[in-house]
């Protein structure tokens, strides 16, 4: 998932946010008891600070987190689109993901207000206090806790191993559900809203171990990716006519545990497990490319193939990632 930002936001401003200036400061001695740091100048006149305010300060193990404590209002933006740009969904959704609390959207022509009111329901806290013909506002009603990005990411993971088990039951079935298969697809967008939410906690307020705020949104994007690779392949079984191999089906079962053992890496990080994934990963990766070859007589088959894949990319990328924030710190 990548974010995408409308022309009508400034690029400075959007470097300025994304990427974190890391600074260097001496301790300076105060007093007998007491000791200081410096403030950057340009913080200090980012967030409209002088000698006197408060700031809020939080310990979290080696860091030390400043925050303005002064409030300078609520955070705005406005989205100009025109209504049949169907690409101001992603412009809104990004919006929301960046952190804004309140998004004015204004049209040139007549206000898509049902696909925004669609677009609204995906963006959790968020609400449609008012419209008109031309223009609406969309305002943050809930104040993102950082507590809550935990609750969410292990509601993903749980949500794509269902999504997994169910997949592969129908797979094994003589004749798909066809309505089942549309619901587990309909599980995805279930996740994107938990993923969107929790981008939106990482730009606003980081991860609660900073070091891995970068980390973590990479993990949110790999499980999406995840997620879609599920959905299609879901659709793809939902709407074909043909039948899958019972090797394609084996293949499908075994991605399956490669993700529950990823599971276990992320909440239970073991040295040795890491060899038995490469291993399962590199049988995965032949059987794959085995069947292929078998299937070019049968296209459901080898679409099915290709999302088995694409997941199993996903799921090597991600642990590839899990070793060094596993070992941080020891």
């Amino acid at each position: 998932m990548y974010l995408t930002i409308p022309h009508n936001i400034s690029k400075k401003y959007l470097y300025q946010d994304i990427f974190r200036k890391h600074m260097r400061r001496k301790i300076v001695g105060q007093g007998h008891n007491s000791k200081a740091v410096t403030l950057p100048i340009s913080w200090i006149r980012e967030n409209k600070l002088s000698a006197g305010d408060e700031l809020e300060v939080e310990s979290q193990g080696k860091s030390l987190i400043l925050s303005a404590a002064k409030v300078t209002g609520p955070n705005k933006v406005v989205l100009d689109i025109k209504s049949k740009d169907m690409m101001f969904k992603r412009y809104l959704n990004s919006l929301y993901q960046f952190g804004y609390d309140e998004i004015e959207v204004r049209c040139e022509d007549e206000l898509p207000l049902n696909l925004i009111e669609s677009e609204a329901k995906e963006m959790i806290g968020c609400e449609i206090v008012s419209h008109t013909g031309k223009s609406c506002i969309i305002k943050s009603m809930a104040t993102e806790l950082s507590s809550e990005f935990d609750v969410m990411l292990k509601r993903m993971f749980l949500i794509i191993r269902m999504m997994f088990d169910e997949i592969v039951d129908e797979m094994q079935r003589k004749d798909c559900d066809k309505d089942k298969l549309q619901e587990i697809a309909g599980m995805e967008q279930i996740n994107n809203r938990l993923v969107y939410f929790c981008q939106r906690v990482l730009n606003k307020k980081g991860y609660k171990e900073p070091s891995k705020t970068t980390f973590m949104a990479i993990i949110l994007n790999e499980l999406e990716q995840i997620t879609d690779s599920l959905r299609d392949l879901s659709m793809l079984l939902s709407e074909s006519r043909d039948m899958v191999s019972k090797d394609t089906v084996r293949a499908c079962a075994k991605l399956s545990e490669l993700f529950r053992d990823l599971y276990g890496q992320f909440y239970s990080f073991d040295t040795k497990r890491v060899g038995k994934m490469k291993r399962k990963r590199i049988s995965l990766y032949s059987d794959c490319y085995k069947l292929l070859g078998k299937s070019k007589g049968n296209a459901t088959d080898m679409l099915a193939l290709h999302h088995i894949l694409e997941g199993l990319g996903r799921i090597h990328h991600l642990n590839i990632g899990l070793v060094p924030m596993s070992l941080e710190g020891k």
